[in-house]
């Protein structure tokens, strides 16, 4: 047989098989691409979900769920009701806040109690800007809370707010303060002599103008005002 005969030969044996080989290809291919999509198949024992039910609904003390899957293809089955839960509302808002007082590095806030708390959140901002943060914490059942550690002759704003496992309440309207000049310290009286008392102290403020000196016994009594960088007063007339 010529080569070109064998040539032909060879063909018309290899086609079919080629063509089987193909066929085979392709089926193993589709085969690959359904596994791809299909859903990953889980042993029962090994899943478990969670999740956290957030509602703006009021529900009563008998209310009950149930769960269902979904998927693309539909709804399946619903689970058996769940037991009768009362889901605890937040706390309500916190009424009648009030500064109670006020230093040159402390505010102390008081407001009326309300119902079903677990702590209050007071936040603060300082000047009148809306950046607030925690200031801290007060326990349940507490109307007070003081605030140290802050800046003289600064502004502050205040805002209280009832926190429970359920969440948090509203804040309460927002009150305003201005903290005092830093006291004086170290204030040291000294007899010169039998009618005069010197009077040093040391300033630690950054904003004060004058120094306001007063006799507080044997009776009281407004003495003057003296000039920012004096530290020391002499008082002559005292017998």
């Amino acid at each position: 047989m010529s080569p070109r005969g064998l040539l032909a030969a060879f063909s018309r044996f290899s086609r079919p098989a080629r063509r089987q080989d193909g066929q085979a290809r392709h089926a193993r291919k589709r085969r690959s691409g359904r596994r791809a999509t299909r859903a990953p198949h889980l042993a029962a024992e090994s899943l478990e979900s969670r999740c956290m039910l957030s509602t703006t609904a009021r529900l009563s003390s008998d209310t009950s769920m149930v769960v269902a899957a979904v998927n693309a293809a539909g709804t399946g089955a619903t689970s058996r009701a769940s037991t009768a839960v009362a889901p605890r509302p937040v706390p309500g808002t916190p009424t009648g806040v009030t500064v109670a007082s006020s230093t040159d590095f402390s505010a102390t806030l008081s407001w009326d109690d309300v119902a079903g708390e677990s702590e209050y959140r007071i936040e603060r901002t300082s000047g009148y800007g809306w950046w607030w943060t925690e200031a801290g914490r007060a326990a349940a059942d507490t109307t007070t809370f003081t605030d140290a550690g802050l800046e003289e002759m600064t502004h502050y704003s205040y805002r209280v707010i009832a926190v429970n496992a359920a969440g948090s309440s509203e804040a309460s309207e927002v009150v305003v303060l201005t903290t005092n000049l830093r006291a004086p310290d170290g204030l040291v009286a000294t007899v010169i002599d039998g009618g005069r008392i010197d009077l040093t102290w040391q300033n630690r403020s950054n904003y004060g103008g004058y120094y306001r000196v007063e006799l507080l016994s044997p009776e009281s009594g407004w003495i003057g005002w003296i000039p920012p960088d004096w530290l020391r007063h002499n008082r002559q007339d005292l017998s």
